[in-house]
Parts: C-alpha cells; sequence; structure tokens
C-alpha cells in the first residue's frame, strides 16, 4: 500500500520509483534540511512541490515539508523565525548552552556556549518518568493511569472524625456520608439583618432571610378581602384565587352550581 501510494504521488510529477531511489541515494539517505534519517521518523519522505508553480522541489522528511508548508514556503518568514531563535538563545545562555549540547551544527551559527545548560528535568509525579518539554509546566502525570493513582495517593483529613483517607476528587472534604450529614446539619450562616426586625442573626440555610418564622408572616402582604360566592361571608386569605371562606361553603356551591348546570 505504502508503495503504490508513492508511486502514484511521483507519478504526478513524472517520476518513478527507480527516480526516487536514485535522489534518496544521492542524499545519502538524510533530509537535506534537518540532516536526519527519515525512516526513523514517525512518516518517513515527503515529496516536496512548489505551491505556486506546482514543479516538484526535491525529497526532505515530512517534518520539514509541513513546517515550510506552515510557514507558507516564505523566505521571509523562514528568515524570521531564525531570527526571533536567536533573540530568545542570546537573551538566555542555559537555554543556548543545552541547545548546543542536543545540537551541535548549530555552534557555528550561535558560537561557544557561555553558561552552563539548563535542561529540562520535570518528571511524573506518580511514576518519576520523565516529561517532555512540549507538554508545559502544568502537567504532572506522564498518562490518565498514572493521573489515576498520583490523585488516588493524595491525603486528607477528615474534619469531623479526624481520620486520613485518601480520594482522587481534590474537593472532597469529609471521608464520607456519615461525617458530612452531621456537619451540613450545625453549619452556619452569616446573613444580613432581618428585613423585618433589623437584627443580625446567624441562619442554619443559606436561604433563609429572616431571623423567625413569626418576622418571615409579618414581611408577607396583607390578606385580601374576599366575599364568598356561596353565603357572601367578607373573609381574608392571601390567594386571590380562593373564593370560599370554608370547606362546607365550597361544598354547597360546588353544588348549585352543578344543579344549574343540570337544570335546562
Amino acid at each position: 500500500m505504502t508503495i503504490r501510494k508513492r508511486a502514484e504521488a511521483l507519478a504526478k510529477f513524472g517520476l518513478t520509483l527507480e527516480d526516487f531511489d536514485r535522489m534518496t541515494r544521492q542524499l545519502g539517505g538524510l533530509c537535506p534540511v534537518c540532516g536526519q534519517d527519515p525512516s526513523t521518523l514517525e512518516k518517513g519522505w515527503a515529496i516536496d512541490h512548489c505551491h505556486e508553480t506546482g514543479r516538484f522541489r526535491g525529497l526532505i522528511c515530512a517534518r520539514c515539508n509541513a513546517g515550510i508548508g506552515a510557514l507558507g514556503d516564505s523566505v521571509t518568514a523562514i528568515g524570521s523565525a531564525i531570527n526571533y531563535l536567536l533573540d530568545f538563545y542570546r537573551a538566555n545562555p542555559g537555554a543556548w548552552a543545552a541547545h548546543i549540547a542536543v545540537h551541535p551544527e548549530d555552534e557555528e551559527i550561535l558560537g561557544p556556549a557561555t553558561a552552563e545548560p539548563v535542561f529540562w528535568s520535570k518528571v511524573c509525579d506518580n511514576c518519576g518518568a520523565p516529561l517532555l518539554a512540549k507538554h508545559g509546566l502544568g502537567r504532572r502525570f506522564c498518562n490518565h493511569k498514572c493521573r489515576t493513582e498520583g490523585m488516588r495517593s493524595r491525603e486528607s483529613t477528615c474534619p469531623t472524625c479526624s481520620t486520613t483517607f485518601r480520594s482522587p476528587d481534590r474537593n472532597k472534604i469529609y471521608c464520607s456520608t456519615k461525617c458530612y450529614r452531621p456537619a451540613r446539619r450545625n453549619r452556619a450562616f452569616s446573613r444580613p439583618p432581618c428585613k423585618t426586625c433589623g437584627n443580625e442573626f446567624i441562619a442554619k440555610s443559606a436561604r433563609q432571610l429572616y431571623c423567625s418564622p413569626r418576622f418571615f408572616e409579618k414581611s408577607r402582604p396583607l390578606p385580601l378581602l374576599i366575599a364568598c360566592r356561596n353565603c357572601a361571608t367578607a373573609f381574608r386569605a392571601r390567594d386571590k384565587r380562593r373564593q370560599y371562606c370554608s370547606t362546607s361553603c365550597a361544598y354547597n356551591g360546588m353544588k348549585k352550581m352543578r344543579r344549574q348546570a343540570e337544570t335546562p
């Protein structure tokens, strides 16, 4: 499958597999840009071409081909990228020395190192395996399995029973529901002054706004004066949809309405 795809890609530029073998022998099996063996890389060789004219440019590794294409095949952009790297290494002698230790071929451009090299040395918090620099400073574990085991190894002390426990959840405070329920039952909330009496109080619930049920009833709007539809007696109610003063009046009133509906 790989040979067939390579032959089809070469045929677009009028080349054959024999031409491919001849060019790779001329290059010594190394990428002319980075100098590495493409066969040791993940995607191997790539057929580079000009995006303006569509002409074949040469054989390079797939990584260099992707980098040149990402910069838009622009010589100015590639030169700016080189200057960007040079400015960074000149401002950071430790990174300069570390880069020369890994890429000694760049010493002709950067010059000899003037400081001790500073290498990336972060390791996994669980297994101690080295972490790649591409993951950044925020990464703590090398994979999901180590993350799960590392989070479970975190120890916490329950504030209710003072027992040391392990949990993968960083937000877990209590070791069990048995310890959490009494703590929740006894917790208190500092609330602003009561809206009715103006006194400060400690609430048992985050929704409590009045210091007592009595003052809560006082804060409610005054009852409405409604006339009963059955006996015409005036009574007070908080629900404006209420129509009868008692249960018996409601029964008798509904009974009269049914009779009137049945009467032709």
